[in-house]
């Protein structure tokens, strides 16, 4: 199989191993009566996320009179529901996504003289950003699971049927049915229920992060690798001769045999891009809408916490700031990697341009327009609406909404007080 030669892999096989990603993804996983064990797993996930969403709503009736509390449970309803929705889309398309992984083999291409180092280059990159998406994550997460500890004398107060119960804060705080002195003397078992649903959130997102920044970055980097191929085209330096010593001029024939080779690896590129395309549309979509709420809902929990006399470095608001933060960094590098995807699609017809075929052949030249017209029909992007793209343009407009709903939130905030 192509992944066993993993140092030629643009993607990091032994993180996906070590996440379970591409367990659930390869079809010659271990199995329990025919079912793939880490499929299994990640549906006992999804069933862990949705059962959280669902005692979200049922604490939000619970709640009703408390406002801060009804919205702070919407809150984890929503952070809940985006990584269920995640886990559904990866079990669901898996053979998809695993033939759509193979695009990360470096034999992938099938032209010889394609740039390497710009592979290597993105390689580099891949690595980078995996290992800062983690650490973003695995800050949430440890502001979250801290809390509880760092302010052991916070009660959440929940009044029903006449009566007010004090139950100890806890990392999501969830109302269990449970009186109060029940739940404060067996704290740790409660702890350690909502320590597994948060360790399943976080695993269940970094799991679909990993897998939407490698594929974005993979197919920027082998558009880029064919991109350069194609304005270098007729000039290939002999890889066994000294660099200093003239390239080689290849013939005619030859120059648009290795274009058409050329023009296939971009067709492959292209197809797989459609392929991940379908399967992560709906999940960047519902990222995006939920995200931005979610940041909205945070920062309006904050700003009620203050005006209650909260500190803004309180540890329960400094989680929620730390949340909105990392939040909003997360909906700008979706936009930021597809958008990058998108510039660097739109190029293609750049470097056909840039290569050397002034003083080529009739046919050649026909080839090169042919595959220019074919790329500027191919409009392929991904899209929110018909005329909106995921892009940095994207991010900017959602923020500007974002900050404009908070500001009046605020201001409306501000004159009950």
């Amino acid at each position: 199989m192509v992944f066993k030669n993993e140092p030629k892999l643009m993607e990091n096989i032994q993180l996906l191993k070590t996440i379970g990603l591409y367990q659930i993804l390869d079809s010659h996983s271990p199995k329990v009566f025919g079912y793939n064990v880490f499929k299994c797993v990640a549906v006992i996930e999804a069933f862990i996320l949705t059962a959280t969403v669902y005692a979200s709503i049922l604490n939000i009736f619970y709640c009703l009179s408390d406002i801060n509390e009804a919205t702070r449970y919407f809150t984890l309803c929503l952070i809940a529901s985006v990584p269920t929705f995640k886990l559904s889309y990866i079990i669901g398309y898996s053979d998809t996504i695993w033939n759509c992984l193979h695009i990360t083999s470096a034999e992938y291409l099938s032209y010889k003289y394609h740039s390497r180092c710009i592979l290597e280059v993105g390689r580099k990159k891949l690595k980078q950003f995996l290992i800062l998406f983690v650490i973003l994550w695995i800050v949430v997460f440890i502001a979250w699971i801290l809390t509880p500890f760092i302010v052991q004398n916070s009660y959440l107060r929940v009044e029903a049927r006449n009566m007010t119960y004090h139950y100890r804060t806890n990392i999501l705080n969830l109302v269990y049915p449970a009186p109060d002195k029940f739940y404060n003397a067996n704290f740790i078992m409660y702890y350690n229920i909502e320590l597994t649903i948060s360790i399943v959130w976080a695993h269940s997102t970094i799991i679909f992060d990993i897998l939407l920044i490698s594929m974005c970055i993979t197919i920027e980097y082998y558009l880029k690798t064919i991109a350069n191929t194609f304005s270098t085209l007729g000039n290939v330096e002999n890889q066994f001769m000294n660099s200093r010593m003239s390239t080689v001029r290849l013939d005619d024939t030859k120059i648009i045999n290795d274009f058409k080779i050329i023009i296939q690896d971009q067709q492959k590129v292209i197809e797989n891009m459609k392929n991940i395309y379908k399967v992560i549309r709906p999940v960047i979509l519902l990222q995006i809408v939920a995200e931005s709420s979610i940041i909205i809902l945070l920062s309006s929990i904050t700003i009620m916490n203050y005006f209650n006399g909260f500190s803004l470095v309180s540890p329960s608001n400094f989680r929620f700031i730390t949340s909105i933060f990392i939040y909003i960094l997360h909906i700008y590098f979706i936009c930021y990697f597809l958008n990058d995807v998108n510039e660097q699609k739109d190029s293609m017809n750049f470097a056909l341009y840039s290569g050397d075929w002034s003083g080529k052949s009739l046919k050649y030249k026909k080839m090169i327009l042919y595959a220019m017209q074919m790329n500027s029909t191919d409009q392929m992007k991904l899209q929110v609406t018909k005329t909106r793209v995921v892009n940095l343009e994207l991010f900017t407009s959602v923020m500007r909404t974002t900050y404009t709903v908070i500001s009046v939130l605020s201001e409306q905030y501000a004159k009950k007080t």
